[in-house]
């Protein structure tokens, strides 16, 4: 399962997406959603994807917003 986390903090994506402990999932960090949208293009099929909601530049709504635009 990949799993990207979206987050301009590092200590929250390092929380969330990888937890306490070995993760268990193919895990990606972005900083911020420009970053995001790089790292989703490159990378294939996503499972899931965890993201800050305020983020500067294109913050977490954006960053769905353009995704469901792109992909439909």
């Amino acid at each position: 399962m990949r799993v990207p986390g979206v987050g301009d903090d590092a200590v929250w994506r390092t929380v969330v997406v990888k937890g306490p402990g070995k993760p268990r999932y193919d895990t990606v960090e972005a900083r911020d959603g420009r970053e995001a949208l790089a790292v989703l293009w490159s990378r294939g099929a996503i499972s899931l994807l965890i993201t800050d909601m305020m983020m500067p530049d294109l913050d977490g709504l954006g960053l769905l917003e353009h995704i469901r635009n792109t992909r439909s």
